[in-house]
């Protein structure tokens, strides 16, 4: 087998992209990762031989990651790209060394997800939407993150075609490129009705025609960074919290099915987890709310200081 060259790189994305089917974010991720740690290694422009690499060096590029202040999330990502990229290597029949063998994922804190009450959600009855198609559009959004609990790429990535107002339904294709069913509350169904109505109204002034269910105002494909300030802003009006993106209400839609009896096998197929452990942090949300409460309310509950 020749050397390792700097066609590996691109050979592994062609591989995550077709074979293992990552998400685009992922994907994205995973080559910049990799780009930075052969610049680090390699030097700029030089090409790498990723065989030659010792525990020693990866070590080395983590101590340098710490020193920049990077997040231990951002760090831990970066070691499964090499870690898979590696993989990859074996994979292909090339004799590599296991750089990684002494090299273990930073532990991280593990955090509540955030979500709203039930008294904020109810806010959203009272948000301000313009009797326009962006109006009706964000509407919508902010509904299917809420009662469905789908991710914002998942909705990016809405086509006419996984509309079924007939059997009251959506299909959304989650990562790895794995397809599911959501149903549509009530409530979402006379809204996507009145926003296809308002979408074509809207496609025609401007003479464009488009697959995709969401548009921008010019009637072009939506941006994850312009979704997440779109979400913020409407979220902002109803609470404080520091993240207001559409994950909070994906939180939200997550805890309210848990916290009401539904069957916790149900809301991971909803949700689009690939194991239960991913769904089962939402079991101790209301746990952590309720202890928080007694901490607050119950003398004895808080600390000498009065803390």
């Amino acid at each position: 087998m020749s050397e390792p060259s700097d066609t590996l790189v691109p050979s592994f994305v062609a591989y995550l992209t077709s074979e293992r089917r990552c998400s685009a974010h992922t994907i994205k991720a995973y080559k910049e990762d990799l780009n930075q740690v052969q610049v680090f290694l390699f030097g700029l422009g030089q090409s790498p031989n990723w065989l030659l690499v010792e525990p020693e060096d990866f070590s080395r590029y983590l101590v340098w990651l710490q020193h920049r202040g990077l997040a231990k999330t951002s760090i831990n990502r970066k070691i499964s790209a090499i870690r898979s990229f590696y993989r990859y290597l074996r994979k292909k029949g090339l004799q590599v060394k296991h750089p990684l063998r002494d090299i273990t994922n930073l532990r991280v804190a593990e955090k509540t997800p955030r979500f709203l009450t039930a008294k904020q959600a109810e806010g959203l009855k009272t948000l301000v939407f313009g009797e326009d198609f962006s109006g009706y559009r964000d509407k919508l959004m902010l509904g299917l993150f809420l009662w469905t609990g789908m991710r914002s790429a998942e909705l990016i990535g809405l086509t006419l075609t996984d509309v079924d107002l007939t059997r009251a339904q959506l299909r959304v294709m989650g990562k790895g490129n794995k397809a599911r069913i959501l149903p549509l509350h009530a409530l979402l169904i006379d809204q996507l009705s009145t926003y296809l109505h308002v979408r074509t109204l809207f496609l025609k002034d401007i003479g464009v025609q488009r697959p995709e269910l969401f548009l921008n105002d010019k009637g072009g494909a939506l941006q994850a960074s312009w979704l997440y300030r779109r979400v913020r802003y409407y979220t902002g009006q109803l609470t404080k919290e520091s993240y207001r993106g559409p994950h909070l209400l994906r939180h939200s839609f997550a805890t309210w099915m848990l916290n009401n009896g539904a069957d916790i096998q149900a809301v991971k197929e909803l949700l689009g987890h690939a194991n239960l452990a991913a769904t089962q942090v939402y079991t101790h949300v209301e746990f952590e709310r309720m202890r928080e409460m007694y901490r607050k309310a119950h003398p004895k509950g808080r600390s000498k200081d009065g803390e």
